[in-house]
């Protein structure tokens, strides 16, 4: 100000029109000498205008005045960060911190400065962290092409039956590759638009800073202080690239699907190394993380059998290889089989790998060489009953001495392979069982322990297609209708119309293809439901339904009660239940508390549709009658067929598991 001041004359006082006028009065506007400043001020209605000395003031500058009492904005207010006015200071703003304009100016407008030097700074390290994702993905595009290049090398050694394998691990790389790049693609998006931001909060504050009056600049402050607060931290991007490497296979007939070699994936580089005194894992649960293997198998006072070297975990085929550091403690953890990990039995072997051997997790999984025991289990298959035999009769049997002489925690029927599950505490009950032979109603049971097939989360089973759909339909029909990649598709020897989909991620229950009803379920109206096979508690019920991508069953017209009825009615079975789990509940809290929906919370009030048997509605008890299902009544009446009934929720009954159609349950 005071440079561009000094390439101007000087003015001459304004009153005596005779001196220099180097003093500027901000309230009357003018400019005044010494001697006639001293005579403004003793004026009683001038003696609290305020004076500035020329080098300080610039009279060009747009004031901004009071909306109030329409004088200069001389003062700012710092307890209220606000400009204030002569008039104001004293009546509004007692006792509060002020000083002059132009003194708050010069101080908000250093503070400025210093915030653009270090937004500068910000937007350079992501300029820089730019450049350096860009480096990075260069790299990895070209160690993923020296990858397919090796693989395809490998692939010319090999005859016609092994191009298919070839392409299928070319796919799998490039597919890997898309995903690593679409996550970088991501990340550079983000570190641009937060480098774009920076560079226009700077040239707004630097704009204001340069161009802005006093007044202007403090009068927008708020609105900078907010531009400069909307600054991004510092970005970081820690994107890691995954290293892949590829290890030789060795030819052999009988290992013709290993020829290829196997595509190892990590985070960071690390040569291919031979491991020995390796222990494998299978069976493990989905919660398993490479941190929780290695700490689980250190911890020597309970299962684990001394430092870990090295932990390979696959969690497509829940399995694990184990290499520990000292040579005995492969043989320590043996001896403790078997051994729970998360609650869970898990199997355990003792696996060396020579210096030829390719490892591939899937290959060890699927053969099934493990030497462990099987994982313990406390139930039973029970078959070969009598068209007679009621479920209760069979349960009652097997609590009996005759039996296990024990507590049976579910029985479930399975109308499939018309057979019976029936769970007990413990194993002790299964094998007092397995002792005995068994006749109930004069037919001699067949029972043997139960062992519950495995269970592979990234695995499906499509059936009934079309002989003439190709692998690229099915492919392509279940990437669009789902969120998942297809990763292999295996038809079997035969062609009989079902193939085993393998997808690259575990498969989550997600809502169903829009007006298509899941399997097993019957339509009615914009609903579909499913009637269950197994006696649960309400509970487990809810939870069956859950697992099916649908809810227990919400009754809510006389339409949908007669329809319902119907089928159940049309639901012919050996051993048909008597009663289904609907939604409805009332709190526990009250024994005569109002009846709801559990899924939506709405009552089931005089207004809300309703169908209890007669005479039940206002019938308590205080034995934990809090729980709802359709139950067979005696009338001829299609819609008298199933009346609703007030049940225990720990008595077991099949669920009845309504789908919404166009909603997700």
């Amino acid at each position: 100000m005071a440079t561009s001041m000094a390439q101007v004359p000087l003015p001459n006082c304004e009153i005596c029109e005779q001196n220099i006028g180097r003093r500027y009065c901000i309230d009357c506007e003018q400019y005044f000498c010494k001697t006639c400043e001293e005579f403004h001020l003793k004026s009683k209605s001038c003696k609290d205008h305020v004076f500035q000395n020329l080098g300080q003031i610039n009279p060009e500058e747009k004031k901004v005045k009071c909306k109030e009492h329409e004088e200069n904005m001389t003062y700012y207010c710092t307890t209220c960060s606000m400009l204030v006015c002569k008039i104001c200071l004293p009546d509004k703003h007692t006792k509060h911190d002020f000083t002059l304009s132009s003194e708050a100016a010069s101080k908000f407008k250093s503070d400025l400065i210093e915030k653009i030097y270090t937004m500068k700074t910000v937007v350079g390290s992501i300029a820089q962290q730019r450049a350096k994702l860009e480096e990075k993905s260069n790299q990895f595009l070209i160690r993923t092409q020296n990858l397919v290049q090796e693989i395809n090398k490998k692939g010319t050694e090999l005859k016609n039956v092994v191009d298919k394998i070839v392409c299928d691990k070319v796919s799998n790389v490039t597919k890997k590759q898309q995903k690593i790049l679409q996550k970088k693609t991501k990340e550079e998006r983000i570190l641009k638009d937060a480098e774009e931001r920076g560079q226009l909060v700077i040239l707004k504050v630097a704009n204001a800073v340069e161009n802005q009056g006093d007044t202007m600049l403090l009068n927008s402050h708020q609105a900078l202080l907010q531009a400069i607060q909307s600054m991004p931290d510092m970005v970081k991007s820690d994107m890691d690239f995954t290293a892949l490497s590829f290890k030789d296979g060795y030819l052999s007939e009988i290992t013709l699907t290993r020829m290829l070699g196997r595509v190892k994936i990590s985070k960071k580089d690390e040569p291919v190394m031979v491991k020995r005194n390796m222990l494998k894992v299978t069976r493990l649960p989905p919660t398993t993380t490479q941190d929780s293997l290695q700490y689980f198998f250190e911890d020597t006072r309970k299962f684990g059998g001394g430092d870990v070297e090295d932990v390979e975990y696959d969690e497509d085929t829940a399995s694990a290889y184990i290499t520990f550091e000292e040579d005995e403690a492969v043989k320590i953890v043996l001896k403790k089989i078997p051994i729970l990990f998360n609650e869970k039995t898990i199997e355990v072997s003792a696996h060396t790998v020579n210096e030829d051997e390719s490892l591939d997790i899937i290959e060890e999984y699927e053969s099934n060489s493990s030497t462990s025991e099987p994982s313990p289990t406390c139930t039973i298959e029970v078959r070969r009953m009598t068209d007679r035999t009621t479920q209760d009769t069979i349960m009652y049997y097997f609590e009996s001495k005759k039996g296990a002489n024990a507590d049976v925690k579910t029985i479930e029927y399975i109308e499939d392979t018309d057979m019976y599950l029936i769970t007990f505490q413990d194993e002790v009950a299964v094998e007092r069982v397995l002792q005995k032979s068994h006749t109930v109603d004069g037919n001699n049971l067949q029972v043997k322990k139960h062992i519950p097939p495995k269970r592979y989360p990234n695995k499906a089973l499509v059936k009934s297609f079309n002989p003439k759909t190709t692998e690229d339909d099915i492919i392509n029909f279940l990437e669009a209708r789902t969120t998942f990649l297809v990763e292999d598709i295996d038809f079997g020897e035969e062609d009989t119309g079902n193939a085993i989909v393998t997808f690259y991620d575990p498969i989550d229950c997600r809502p169903n293809l829009e007006n298509t009803c899941p399997y097993h379920f019957t339509r009615i109206g914009e609903s579909c439901y499913f009637f269950g096979r197994h006696g649960r508690t309400m509970e487990e019920a809810s939870k069956e339904c859950l697992g099916l991508c649908s809810r227990l069953a919400i009754i809510s017209s006389r339409n949908e009660n007669l329809m319902i009825t119907q089928l159940l009615n049309q639901h012919q079975q050996p051993h048909k239940a008597n009663h289904y789990w609907i939604d409805a509940y009332r709190n526990s809290s009250s024994f005569s508390g109002p009846w709801q929906w559990m899924s939506t919370g709405t009552l089931l009030g005089k207004h809300v549709y309703s169908h209890w048997r007669p005479g039940s509605h206002s019938h308590t008890k205080p034995d934990g009658e809090h729980c709802a299902s359709m139950g067979k009544g005696e009338s001829s009446d299609p819609e008298n067929g199933y009346f609703w009934d007030h049940r225990s929720c720990k008595l077991h009954s099949p669920a009845l598991c309504e789908y919404p159609l166009g909603h997700k349950p």
